[in-house]
């Protein structure tokens, strides 16, 4: 696990020592691709939504031009505990400029894929997401809840959990 950490770090990312594997994992793997290079990885669903993956985040949108991240409303992997999502990253070493966002509802819709794409064209901003402000899971809403939730967000009489009470991951096992 420190060596993985310490891996990851080389690469210009900390992360907390509350990150799952696979963290540390894809930053290393990114490492290995090419100038101009294309990446798939299969990523737990944390990716869109836990603390610890911000500087994943943050470190895939500084590494390739473009990423799409295809989410799926019915596990990949029905055995498994753990939701999954499909992870698609070109231009390696390129200026970010697109996420997009795929939403599916099983793996057999793949060919049928309906998109969100988040860029300077389509009138919306990748800053949050790019900067750790907004998780990935707040661009699934749509428009109007997204709208409706931020403008909640930033009224005074709203209070979030976090500024009333320690909120952290309960507990973690490795089997």
């Amino acid at each position: 696990r420190r060596k993985a950490l310490d891996c990851a770090l080389q690469a210009g990312v900390k992360l907390s020592e509350l990150s799952s594997s696979w963290a540390p994992f894809l930053v290393h793997a990114t490492t290995f691709i090419e100038p101009g290079g294309r990446m798939a990885v299969v990523a737990p669903a944390e990716l869109a939504h836990a603390s610890y993956a911000q500087p994943v985040v943050r470190f895939l949108s500084q590494s390739f031009s473009k990423v799409k991240l295809l989410v799926f409303a019915k596990k990949l992997f029905p055995d498994l505990s753990e939701d999954t999502v499909l992870l698609l990253a070109e231009g390696r070493g390129l200026p970010f400029c697109e996420l997009t966002l795929h939403q599916l509802h099983d793996a057999d819709s793949l060919g049928r894929a309906t998109n969100v794409t988040l860029d300077r064209d389509a009138g919306q901003t990748t800053a949050g997401w790019t900067s750790g402000v907004a998780r990935l899971v707040e661009y699934l809403l749509p428009p109007a809840t997204r709208d409706l939730y931020r403008e909640l967000a930033s009224l005074n009489q709203v209070v979030r959990l976090g500024d009333v009470a320690e909120v952290g991951i309960g507990y973690v096992t490795g089997n």
